[in-house]
């Protein structure tokens, strides 16, 4: 069986878009000033929903994974009142990788309602 140039280019070209999409992450990231922003915002609608002041705030140093801040967020702004410390889950912002799916067998409500 003979392989003519043009099959080879294909194979190549093939291999080569295999291993560029592979590679290539997209990078999801937020700026810690972002992330901060974000943060200060829902905690402070929370301290007005509750009617009391915004409890220390946790404060990002690094770029925070997108989805760790999503959490963070959803679960500040469903924490109940008195808003008095932020949920645990916050704590997901120091880290750098992002958290997984939440196992079935946890409930997002009752991880959110863990406080520092």
């Amino acid at each position: 069986m003979r392989i003519n140039r043009n099959q080879m280019f294909r194979v190549f070209s093939l291999v080569v878009f295999l291993f560029l999409v592979n590679s290539c992450q997209l990078d999801t990231s937020i700026a810690a000033s972002d992330a901060n922003s974000q943060i200060y915002a829902a905690a402070l609608f929370k301290s007005r929903e509750c009617g009391g002041g915004i409890p220390q705030i946790t404060i990002a140093v690094n770029k925070v994974a997108q989805r760790n801040l999503a959490l963070c967020t959803i679960a500040i702004l469903r924490t109940s009142c008195p808003f008095s410390s932020f949920p645990a889950i916050c704590l997901s912002i120091y880290d750098k990788k992002p958290l997984g799916s939440i196992p079935p067998f946890l409930d997002f409500q009752w991880i959110q309602n863990q406080k520092l």
